[in-house]
């Protein structure tokens, strides 16, 4: 398996220095952020269309920075353009997302991902939260279930700083 990008520490421990990314976008009709994700799947069609279906439908709330084919590609990507959100294919060629969750999670402990796939089952769940990942969601139903997830997972924040009485 490729090693990710990053350093091993002494102890044997892996850390990866967060590189900046682009300033947030503003959404311009309210002033507010914009969720800036990234796309990873290995069928270049779908990633075409799972950027379009968000940028026609959901141009107000997210902007997608970036897309990648491969899990290696995707951790390349994620240092330069540092994505809130990753929404990341399960079976991928090589690298897959499944592999590919546990080590964004230690790369980019605060960035959220959704994993999208077409075996969308209890098993792939609790697969996906075990390695990390904030959601599954699936192909299928992706046109109703998505942005309620990605809402979803990016409040997650927001209700653990309100929990705690930040």
């Amino acid at each position: 398996m490729p090693r990710p990008f990053g350093f091993l520490k002494p102890e044997g421990s892996f850390f990866a220095p967060r590189m900046l990314g682009a300033a947030p976008a503003l959404n311009r009709s309210n002033g507010r952020h914009k969720i800036s994700v990234m796309l990873v799947d290995d069928e270049t069609t779908f990633l075409r269309i799972e950027t379009l279906f968000l940028e026609t439908h959901y141009r107000n709330e997210v902007n997608v920075v970036g897309t990648a084919n491969t899990g290696e590609e995707c951790l390349a990507k994620a240092q330069l353009l540092a994505p809130e959100l990753i929404l990341i294919d399960l079976n991928m060629p090589g690298l897959s997302g499944l592999q590919t969750i546990p080590l964004l999670r230690i790369m980019f402990p605060e960035t959220r991902i959704i994993a999208l796939t077409l075996n969308d089952g209890e098993n792939s769940r609790r697969a996906v939260l075990a390695a990390g990942g904030n959601e599954l969601v699936s192909k299928a139903t992706m046109s109703t279930d998505l942005m309620p997830a990605i809402r979803r997972v990016m409040r997650q924040d927001q209700l653990t700083l309100q929990f705690a009485g930040v």
